[in-house]
């Protein structure tokens, strides 16, 4: 895991000069639901449900000043991918008075990608405290970009067995959860432009990586690249079995166990995490004060165990690369196209520090090239 920290004057979260509209029309936005009963006989029925909620929104960034409230050209649009299908089909059975078995399948599909309209311009922050005429600014809005589909498959089995005071239950349900996640900046790098505290220091796994001995705030521009991802999978099962035990006519207790077993794979398809939990009890009462029917009090207790979400996979174990690199600004001119830079280097998992000469545009991003090497010159 990486970690950056240093004191740094105005936040890249506190600028709100951007102002943002999501346009939703069309027909790709249209909700849609449908369930079909079969009722094959009295006693056995078959269901198929299914529905629709996919939608397409168009979000347009603008410049805004917070001073006027003046909405200014657009900078970059972004096609946002929400939503899914869903498909199931189900079974219930009555086999006797007594006996219930009911199944079902399904499966849901589901789109979290951002498509950005602006492929050519990165990310570009400058939250340094600096007249605007002096901040960095890119040609579009940045982002990120890559595809972050889900896809869950479900089957479920319950029987239910009532014999005298008692209904019995149990049950088994299975879940295979494949999603498929990868990201990018655009053009592969994120730049902020920050200023330091005198003394702050940043800080690598390993310890400070730079300190700010200057005495006064010191410029840097951090070149971040996170990128990386894939497919990967989890599967989850588990079975329970409750008894509903009505006691007496004001009184019911419902007991039951639950286990479950979880198991997350990286994109290798080889499994990092799985377990099986420990029998979880759930407990429950539910006792009409009066018996006539009218009111009730009632209470539950249990155990229950979450798996792990599948962004732990895309985190943990989806082959992410996440590159932190800093530079300083070691000479400053007015507009001018270049800057000795040293660089320093967090590395994900190599912890390595590495220093150069690089050259960097100045004012305004574009679409990334190369960093040249410098010979060591003084720019004065």
């Amino acid at each position: 895991m990486l970690h950056s920290l240093a004191v740094i004057r105005n936040s890249q979260y506190a600028p709100d000069d951007t102002f943002i509209k999501r346009d939703s029309s069309g027909s790709d936005n249209m909700f849609w639901g449908a369930k079909v009963d079969w009722f094959v006989n009295d006693d056995h029925k078959i269901s198929l449900f299914g529905y629709s909620n996919k939608s397409n929104t168009q979000s347009t960034s603008y410049a805004f000043d917070p001073q006027t409230g003046e909405i200014g050209e657009a900078s970059q649009s972004t096609i946002r991918e929400r939503g899914g299908d869903l498909k199931s089909i189900s079974y219930t059975g009555n086999f006797t008075d007594e006996l219930t078995v009911s199944a079902m399948y399904g499966k849901i599909e589901t789109d979290y990608t951002n498509t950005p309209s602006n492929l050519d311009c990165p990310t570009v922050l400058d939250t340094r405290s600096v007249p605007a005429n002096q901040k960095i600014n890119s040609c579009g809005a940045g982002g990120n970009t890559g595809t972050n589909q889900d896809k869950n498959k479900q089957t479920r089995i319950d029987i239910e067995y009532a014999f005298e005071d008692h209904l019995v239950r149990v049950g088994y349900d299975k879940q295979e959860r494949e999603t498929f996640h990868t990201s990018a900046p655009l053009t592969g790098h994120s730049w902020t432009y920050s200023s330091i505290e005198p003394n702050a220091v940043i800080n690598n796994n390993d310890g400070p990586l730079f300190t700010n001995t200057t005495g006064a705030l010191f410029d840097v521009v951090a070149d971040r690249i996170f990128t990386g991802g894939g497919g990967f999978s989890t599967d989850l099962s588990a079975w329970y079995v409750e008894d509903e035990w009505q006691v007496a006519d004001d009184l019911m207790l419902s007991l039951g166990v639950r286990r479950d077993e979880f198991e997350n794979s990286g994109v290798t398809g080889k499994v990092f995490s799985s377990f099986k939990t420990d029998i979880a009890p759930r407990l429950g009462f539910s006792w009409d004060p009066t018996g006539a029917g009218e009111s009730k009090i009632y209470g539950t207790y249990g155990t229950y165990y979450l798996p792990v979400a599948n962004n732990t996979n895309y985190r943990a174990a989806s082959g992410l690369s996440d590159t932190t690199t800093y530079y300083t600004l070691v000479a400053l001119m007015h507009r001018a196209p270049l800057r000795v830079l040293r660089r320093y280097q967090v590395r994900l998992l190599t912890r390595k520090l590495l220093t150069r000469y690089l050259t960097l545009p100045l004012k305004k991003h574009s679409k990334r090239k190369k960093l040249n090497p410098l010979v060591k010159t003084n720019i004065s």
